[in-house]
């Protein structure tokens, strides 16, 4: 008896303390800010438009959110299906090689490609970016943004804040004061 009431409380008590935060701990975002690095470059004045590629839907949809806030246009990324043709239908689009999507991007027309990668699924959640020059391939902005400590399942909003806050840092940019 004594072993199962032992299990039981140990089932218990993360319930409880997702509970007396007043949130679900699948929506638990961080209060401190993440921590961030990267080398930062201004956005090259010969990029207006992009693409935005990545492996998770939340750092991408946030990427190009933001991107468009900074007076960059998206081409939207069924123009590199179609660039790409019928190797997206016989591979996996994010085992697609980065090489190769900078190649799509540049038949596209477009004049960068904005990689917004999710890096794993351990916790805490870390969020890359990268800028790559669609024409010549080559790297113009790195940054990545993660939280130190992390209670929860990583949310829309927590991939978001990370995405823009690893853009941010990547362009040379100061972190919005709240």
């Amino acid at each position: 008896m004594r072993k199962i009431a032992t299990r039981l409380m140990w089932a218990i008590i993360p319930i409880l303390s997702g509970c007396s935060t007043g949130t679900v701990l699948d929506e638990y975002l961080p209060s401190e800010p993440p921590t961030v690095s990267g080398f930062p470059g201004a956005k090259p004045r010969n990029v207006r438009s992009v693409v935005v590629w990545g492996n998770d839907e939340r750092t991408i949809n946030a990427a190009e959110a933001w991107v468009k806030a900074h007076g960059l246009s998206v081409i939207h990324r069924d123009r590199i299906h179609e660039a790409l043709g019928t190797q997206v239908a016989t591979e996996d689009a994010f085992l697609i090689k980065e090489e190769t999507i900078v190649q799509a991007a540049n038949a596209a027309g477009a004049d960068a490609v904005v990689f917004a990668d999710r890096a794993d699924e351990a916790r805490p959640p870390l969020v890359t970016v990268k800028g790559v020059d669609a024409r010549t391939g080559r790297l113009i902005w790195t940054g990545d943004a993660r939280y130190e400590t992390f209670f929860g399942l990583p949310n829309t909003e927590t991939m978001t804040v990370l995405t823009d806050q690893a853009l941010m840092t990547a362009w040379g940019l100061q972190p919005k004061e709240d």
